[in-house]
């Protein structure tokens, strides 16, 4: 809706659809009821090729299990890497914070 992704946006949204059990659902719900569309219409499914948009839904069985690609597993652990690195950083802000305060109240004395 917002534009095209970029490759790692790609890889994050493929990773989320392929092994959240409530996105698989939905997607396998999604594209059951555009084929019952097309098939009551009697045509062949819209071509999106040349159109620019990439297409990103597919169907997952219910009995086959969802694997995350390498390049999701190796964007999952950086995010998470950033993540345990975005929290000490925020610990150490706050101490800092805590720090200064305790600081000036002790030079304000």
């Amino acid at each position: 809706m917002d534009g095209v992704l970029d490759a790692d946006g790609a890889q994050r949204l493929d990773c989320q659809l392929r092994n959240c059990p409530r996105c698989v659902e939905h997607e396998r719900r999604l594209v059951a009821a555009q084929d019952a569309m097309v098939a009551s219409v009697g045509a062949a499914p819209p071509s999106t090729a040349g159109a620019g948009v990439p297409v990103v839904l597919s169907v997952v069985a219910d009995d086959e299990p969802a694997t995350p690609s390498p390049e999701a597993e190796e964007s999952d652990a950086s995010l998470a890497a950033a993540a345990a690195a975005y929290a000490v950083l925020v610990g150490l802000a706050v101490m800092l914070v805590l720090a200064a305060m305790a600081f000036a109240l002790s030079a304000a004395f």
